[in-house]
């Protein structure tokens, strides 16, 4: 019982943390939810002091935004020219370790674009999807999930103990290039096994916290990924979705009503009490 009255307030805090967005008249939420949770992140297996989220990229893009060979071949080659150009090599690809192979996909140069741009999360994945074949190789691995929470857990300590220190563009650069396409990519995990989704769901509600305390709102994909790991578990919660299918939040993840992120919270908290 008394673990489930600290996932409700947990649930709760993240909830208040999205709907409002002047984080100065939100009120200051007890810190130490984050600890007793049973989703939070062990402090033991990641001390605040060596919160190691990153390897250094054992394969890297020949071209990458920002420079002028970018610039160049953006504006005289097509979009399958440039595909092209992004792919891993074979003889390289399948001699990745699933780490190395996740770290890879974090940094492609149109994961942003891919991912966020246009009217839909799903149809932007597929896409994405159909045009690289790193990460096509990554959700073939049988350790994905293992290693996709591993870099998840260690991305929200990061966030935690660093975020006062870092200035506007390291900011941005951890939310865009590890917090954002991880929170997506979990959402898009499959699984026979109901206990992983349980844990998807856990990471996510804490990452979602975490995100609330340090910047004082929850990225949308933290909510989209959430619903869609809820509709995996239990394809009849799509019933209970204002509009169904057609919610805003099965898009691009913006909720445009109350209800939904209070549903997403509610239905989250219930699986992992239980």
């Amino acid at each position: 019982m008394k673990q489930y009255i600290l996932i409700f307030a947990a649930c709760s805090l993240l909830l208040c943390c999205h709907q409002k967005h002047e984080p100065e008249e939100e009120p200051e939420p007890d810190p130490r939810v984050l600890f007793y949770l049973p989703c939070v992140v062990c402090e033991e297996e990641w001390p605040p002091e060596e919160p190691t989220c990153q390897c250094d990229l054992v394969w890297d893009y020949p071209i990458k935004p920002g420079t002028d060979e970018w610039e160049q071949f953006r504006f005289n080659k097509t979009h399958q020219e440039m595909v092209n150009m992004l792919q891993i090599p074979e003889e390289i690809v399948f001699s990745l370790s699933t780490e190395d192979l996740a770290e890879i996909c974090f940094h492609h140069p149109h994961f942003m674009g891919l991912i966020a741009g246009g009217s839909s999360f799903v149809l932007n994945f597929d896409r994405f999807l159909s045009e690289f074949n790193g990460v096509r190789e990554l959700f073939k691995r049988e350790d994905v999930l293992k290693v996709l929470l591993k870099r998840h857990r260690c991305a929200m300590m990061k966030l935690k103990y660093e975020f006062e220190t870092l200035s506007e563009k390291q900011r941005a650069e951890m939310f865009l290039g590890s917090v954002f396409p991880l929170e997506v990519l979990l959402g898009f995990c499959q699984s026979q096994n109901k206990e992983d989704y349980i844990e998807i769901l856990q990471h996510l509600i804490c990452g979602g916290v975490i995100q609330a305390k340090t910047r004082g709102s929850v990225f949308n994909p933290n909510l989209f990924s959430l619903a869609h790991i809820i509709i995996k578990i239990d394809e009849k919660n799509i019933e209970k979705f204002t509009w169904g299918e057609g919610n805003s939040v099965f898009k691009l993840g913006n909720v445009i009503d109350n209800q939904t992120p209070q549903l997403i919270l509610d239905l989250s908290c219930q699986y992992i009490a239980n």
